[in-house]
């Protein structure tokens, strides 16, 4: 149970009958633990009991690996979260980025380099005019912040180009939306309506 905090003063039962009814509900239920995220009671009686009965099984990554996500969805992110950061509360909601290419090769002093080419894709012109700032300044800023966290990852030299592109509707673009790792538009909406 979470919340374990709180149970006794949400219900009216007492502890030990919320654990009869748990039984019932989970016949084969061997052993149960109060804690509370809140003040972190028991929960290292939990995560020791997981570590004694999980059963090993192979390793599926490398002892290294970080997220079974590419660089380029991590790269995606960044950009992403740079333009949420600088833009606020004028940040268009509609508001998404797809990498167009992402080259990794050595250069010239064998130093890994990422070359990285994304657009910023918003619905409408003034989202963009939002997004590409005075003079450039707010997509250049976006550009800077994210290269290097890009860079932080990648352990190497980032070249990274923006783009901002109007895309009406990209949102029920099937093709965008399998791009950036969402569900088809006809899918969404079905999730939406239930």
């Amino acid at each position: 149970f979470t919340k374990a905090d709180r149970v006794e003063a949400a219900s009216e039962l007492p502890l030990s009958m919320v654990m009869e009814k748990a039984k019932e509900i989970v016949p084969n239920l061997e052993k149960h633990f109060l804690i509370s995220n809140k003040t972190g009671d028991n929960v290292h009686l939990l995560t020791g009991e997981i570590c004694d009965t999980a059963i090993p099984g192979p390793h599926f990554y490398d002892k290294g690996s970080i997220s079974n996500k590419p660089e380029r969805f991590f790269a995606t992110e960044y950009i992403r979260e740079q333009a949420f950061a600088l833009l606020k509360d004028e940040l268009p909601y509609e508001l998404a980025v797809v990498i167009d290419e992402y080259k990794d090769f050595k250069d010239k002093t064998g130093q890994p380099t990422s070359h990285i080419s994304a657009s910023i894709l918003v619905n409408r012109p003034s989202q963009r005019a939002i997004v590409v700032g005075s003079k450039g300044s707010v997509i250049k800023e976006i550009g800077t912040r994210a290269r290097k966290k890009i860079s932080a990852m990648t352990d190497g030299k980032v070249h990274l180009n923006l783009h901002v592109k109007v895309s009406p509707k990209w949102f029920k673009n099937n093709f965008i939306l399998e791009e950036l790792g969402l569900p088809r538009a006809q899918d969404s909406a079905r999730v939406w309506k239930k």
